[in-house]
């Protein structure tokens, strides 16, 4: 299957087990309108080694909301550039309980001005 021929739909349709076998460069491939279409099952189902080659656009991609269907280990995978991609509304929608899973250096990444009261 090659990802970068299948529309956002056809990626939404996806199964978790399907998202499981993709690979490193399956998701570096990935388009940035392929990783928004992407729904919090799915989310969940991506590997920690896959979730950290995701680049900052991808990143930025990933539907606010389901932003929150990450895992602990997988938010704890993230790079401090990743963490730093998060925007304001993706920071504001994790849980609390998902912040002390942060490691100095990530929480270090966030600017100030996305926490928002």
């Amino acid at each position: 299957m090659e990802i970068t021929s299948l529309s956002p739909s056809e990626i939404s349709a996806l199964t978790t087990d399907q998202i499981r076998d993709l690979t490193n460069a399956d998701f570096r491939a990935m388009r940035t309108d392929q990783i928004a279409a992407l729904e919090g099952s799915q989310i969940r189902a991506i590997e920690t080694r896959d979730l950290v080659v995701l680049s900052s656009g991808q990143i930025e991609a990933i539907n606010t909301y389901n932003i929150a269907s990450l895992k602990a280990d997988q938010l704890k995978a993230l790079t401090a550039n990743q963490v730093k991609w998060l925007s304001s509304d993706q920071l504001n929608v994790l849980a609390t309980e998902n912040f002390p899973q942060l490691s100095a250096a990530q929480i270090r990444a966030i600017e100030t001005d996305d926490f928002k009261n």
